[in-house]
């Protein structure tokens, strides 16, 4: 048998019409062959589908499916239906009878199938995409009536079972690279000549016009305008038999980039059709920029007489190429995942015996295929059987599957470096698509990694067996462990665990959110002397199926528009973990009314020993995190003040909180929710300054929680007298006090605390035995406190009010920013019989200079190295650090000392202050509490010279 020669006519000196007919016509020959191979592969309900589309698309007809009006753009170029085509649609309408009409004009130039549809790739159960080439000349809403039309045949295939997405396609928009974004199925604005590529060696033409690109041949590729418009202007091709979509001789090198991220995109939900793409796509840039794509392989065929449908398949063909790419390389691990990716695609079960007829043609290209790659029967039952993987084997395949997307696109990666190219793709497409490949692939600490990307129908296992491993060499690398069935503690020895964790509760969420859990699962522990109780897995477990119903989350394209942020926290108070197990162990039980869970007992013991935090966030990501050690929660807290900034830029996520250890799980569930809840009404609902510090006490510690802009700092404290200190810091703006509801419930900053005014001094006294607490409240917010003898009121009170009345006035004479500081406020607190706090208004006469009492004033300065040195004036007698040096309080003292009869020893205190000379930053303003401090500290250095005690 002769081989058919080779056409090639020469459309440079003469054109053949002959040559030209008999092209056209073994195009045609190989187009019916791949459609009848399709048809043959469809189920009687499918094809009918198929049979009925140009004639859905010819007229508009009430009765048949997509129908919206009698003007909607119809009429299919060349196209008159035969026998298959009217007795389908009277399947689908048994009162339709086809009338011949004559159309003013065709509207729809072709229809083309697409894609792997009439591959060997293809099956009964796979998708359709289908171009409908339409007039360029149709009016907007025209095209928008004919997209409505296709939108309601898709939905009728739908229920019949069958899957059709439908292009709209303008062929000239198209030849001049108009594009689409990224969520369109085209990915237009990553791959125009790659999607041309891939259209010219897949499509197969339904109805209408057929490609003009059939008649150009390969070798003239690069002159593609010039020989089309001759062949059309000269009238060798009629313009009404032909679309013209352009040629494809030159392959942009950002194209591949562009088309290389589209697949690593793709490959994240279909690793197995995607990698074989984006090799293929490495193929090409491997030859740039002398690029052999496959359409062009294909014309060459058809030109050359190849007509052969099994080697002209385009997955074939797609395979050969990149075999010969890998075996040239010398890959031949990376070639064996693309046949495992090819087979799977095929989805045809060679192991199976088939149960009647003969093997489809799929099929037997098949056979043939594997018996080239030397696979046995074995082999391919353990292919075969790929839906009842478990997850060790779908885990090795994955990593085979990402290990190769990786590579491919480090390969692309290095090639746009090296060719000093950028991607063919929107920037905003780029960002898209690196945020989308991150959340899919990249590791980082706690992240749940998802093993099974589409690899395996299930993973789910009838038993899962926990367990508890101690490090007894070291003590410190202790994990938990999760076996598939029932296992005891000898059983298990020898034996790789599924997984292991430090936490059990990232352990659990690894299990649920790559389906190895499900509501029939059995659950079993050996806790090895921990306190995880069968009963607290089993609700741990249960409540993944409540606050994650649907599995994995889905995420919306439009989150990777932005950085991920938490949608959703869960946090796990003392998993396996007994919190009162040391005090039962002593003995120890509660011996006061203390059931703050965070303060419980006497001895003020923290429940809330460790906390596992399982964050969704908005990229589909599960990140868990274990917070153990005195400060778990604290740091627990801090964490989520810092994922979450309180300027309202992000949502708040839902909160939940769990806790079902054996001791008091509800009540510290309810006061950790109720902590939480307390921090997010402060900082989060817009009703309190961000500038805000909040007091909490947990077991006998103090924290305090502050925003310094958007981050939060915290800072820990072992007694009250740390916290005033920490209080009398200077803030840049007015920052109130907000104390927890259990913290500080006996003591005076409770109240003071509750009574602060902005830009106001208040003045809070309290007897405590023969000394009296004085907190002073100031106008930013800052505390000073002091503690001075108790004679009476008038005594302890008068020093501070002089002096602040003259520093008031000092300050709102140099400087009338500070004038908004209003008169000082002065309150009692006083105890009721139960101990519980309240205050007293008080209100004094104008203050008077007591007799023995002298006008003591000071002026602070900066000095040379920072420093701040002194000038004391005694009732105007004047005593300078520059003349004393470091005696100059024993000179102040012994001058007060002078003047007083029989050498009184009482304190002094200083009646006036200026710190104006002192250096401040930029911007910064004196506050109240600075004046304090400086004060306390002159009139302490004074009184220790005179010998007062403190």
């Amino acid at each position: 048998m002769t081989q058919p020669r080779e056409i090639a006519p020469d459309l440079q000196d003469g054109i053949d019409r002959k040559l030209l007919k008999k092209l056209k016509e073994r195009f045609l020959e190989v187009n019916r062959g791949r459609l009848e191979r399709m048809l043959s592969t469809l189920s009687s309900r499918h094809r009918m589908f198929l049979d009925s589309l140009p004639l859905l698309l010819h007229i508009n007809h009430p009765s048949l499916p997509g129908y919206m009006s009698g003007a909607t753009p119809c009429g299919v170029s060349g196209f008159s239906p035969d026998k298959d085509n009217l007795r389908a649609a009277q399947a689908i309408s048994r009162s339709f009878a086809y009338r011949k009409k004559a159309h003013a004009q065709d509207r729809i130039f072709s229809i083309f199938l697409m894609g792997s549809t009439g591959t060997v790739a293809h099956s009964d159960t796979s998708d359709m995409d289908i171009w409908v080439c339409y007039d360029p000349g149709l009016l907007p809403e025209a095209i928008d009536e004919l997209q409505d039309k296709l939108t309601g045949i898709e939905q009728w295939a739908d229920s019949i079972g069958l899957e059709v997405h439908f292009f709209l396609m303008d062929p000239i928009k198209f030849r001049n690279g108009v594009r689409s974004n990224l969520s369109g199925e085209d990915c237009g604005s990553a791959q125009h000549y790659l999607l041309l590529d891939e259209f010219y060696r897949t499509s197969i033409m339904v109805a209408g016009r057929y490609p003009l690109w059939w008649m150009i041949p390969s070798y003239d590729e690069q002159r593609y305008r010039t020989i089309a418009d001759n062949l059309l202007q000269k009238r060798f091709l009629k313009k009404e038999d032909c679309v013209d979509f352009g040629g494809i001789s030159d392959f942009p090198a950002g194209e591949f980039i562009g088309a290389g991220m589209w697949q690593l995109y793709k490959g994240i939900d279909s690793p197995y059709k995607s990698v074989i793409k984006i090799v293929l796509t490495e193929v090409y840039a491997s030859e740039y920029p002398k690029v052999e794509s496959l359409s062009i392989v294909y014309k060459k065929a058809v030109y050359s007489g190849q007509l052969d449908l099994d080697e002209l398949d385009p997955y074939v063909m797609l395979y050969r190429k990149i075999e010969a790419y890998l075996l040239k390389r010398n890959e031949h691990k990376r070639l064996e995942l693309i046949r495992h990716c090819f087979y799977f695609k095929v989805n045809e079960s060679l192991s199976r015996s088939l149960r009647s007829g003969e093997a489809s043609w799929r099929r037997k290209l098949m056979l043939r295929l594997v018996m080239e790659w030397g696979w046995n029967e074995s082999y391919l039952k353990q292919l075969d059987n790929r839906k009842f993987w478990k997850v060790n084997r779908v885990r090795e395949e994955r990593q085979e599957l990402v290990q190769e997307l990786n590579h491919s696109y480090r390969f692309l990666s290095s090639f746009a470096r090296d060719n000093n190219i950028e991607a063919l793709i929107k920037q905003e497409d780029m960002n898209i698509l690196g945020r989308k490949l991150y959340a899919a692939f990249e590791r980082k600490g706690g992240k749940i990694e998802l093993v099974n990307p589409g690899i395996t129908a299930s993973l789910v296992e009838d038993h899962l067996s926990f367990h508890y491993i101690r490090d007894t060499e070291h003590g410190i690398n202790n994990y938990w462990a999760v076996y598939p069935g029932y296992l005891k503690t000898k059983e298990a020895k020898g034996r790789e665990p599924i997984r292991k964790n430090r936490s059990v509760v990232e352990l659990i969420a690894w299990c649920y959110f790559n389906g190895l859990l499900d509501q029939e699962t059995r659950l079993s522990v050996e806790a090895n002397d921990t306190d995880l109780t069968e009963y607290e897995l089993t609700q741990t477990v249960q409540s993944f199926f409540q606050i994650s119903p649907e599995g994995v989350p889905y995420a919306a394209q439009q989150n990777f528009e932005h950085s991920a942020y938490p949608t959703k926290i869960t946090l796990y108070i003392n998993a396996g973990v007994d919190p009162m197990r040391p005090m039962t162990q002593k003995g120890i039980h509660r011996l006061s009314d203390q059931s703050d869970a965070l303060s419980y007992s006497a001895f003020h013991h923290n429940l809330a020993i460790t906390v596992d935090q399982v964050t969704f966030n908005s990229w589909g990501e599960i990140i868990c995190g274990l917070y153990s050690g005195e400060n778990a929660l604290i740091d627990c807290l801090v964490h989520y003040m810092r994922q979450i900034p309180p300027d309202g830029s992000i949502p708040l996520p839902r909160l939940e909180i769990r806790c079902f250890c054996p001791s008091r799980a509800a009540s510290i569930a309810n006061r950790v929710e109720e902590l939480f809840r307390d921090i997010i009404a402060c900082y989060y609902s817009g009703t309190r300054s961000l500038n805000s510090r909040y007091i909490l006490e947990i077991e006998q510690f103090l924290y305090m929680l502050q925003f310094k802009r958007t981050t939060p700092y915290v800072r820990g404290l072992r007694s009250h007298r740390d916290l005033i200190d920490c209080l009398s810091e200077t803030q840049p703006h007015f920052s109130p006090l907000v104390v927890d509801r259990n913290a500080l419930s006996r003591h005076p900053l409770r109240v003071v605390a509750k009574m602060g005014v902005p830009g106001r001094i208040q003045v809070f006294y309290q007897r405590n035995g023969e000394k009296s607490d004085i907190f002073i409240h100031d106008e930013k917010g800052s505390i000073f406190f002091t503690q001075k003898h108790y004679f009476d009121e008038k005594t302890v009170l008068n020093p501070i009010r002089h002096f602040l009345e003259n520093i008031q006035l000092r300050r709102n004479t140099l400087d009338q920013r500070e004038a908004s500081v209003s008169n000082v406020a002065y309150y009692e607190i006083k105890r009721n019989h139960r101990g519980d706090m309240h205050t007293d208004r008080k209100s004094f006469p104008p203050v008077e200079q007591e007799e023995g009492h002298h006008s003591i004033q000071a002026i602070a300065q900066t000095g040379t190295f920072g420093d701040v040195f002194y000038t004391v004036y005694c009732d105007n007698r004047e005593f300078s650090q520059l003349e004393y040096g470091d005696a100059l309080f024993a000179a102040v003292a012994g001058y007060i000392a002078s003047l007083r009869r029989n050498r009184e020893r009482y304190p002094c205190y200083i009646t006036d202050l200026d710190l104006s000379q002192l250096d401040l930053q930029q911007g910064e303003e004196l506050q109240t509490v600075q004046y304090l401090q400086h004060k306390e500290k002159l009139e302490s250095a004074i009184n220790q010279a005179l010998r007062i005690p403190e």
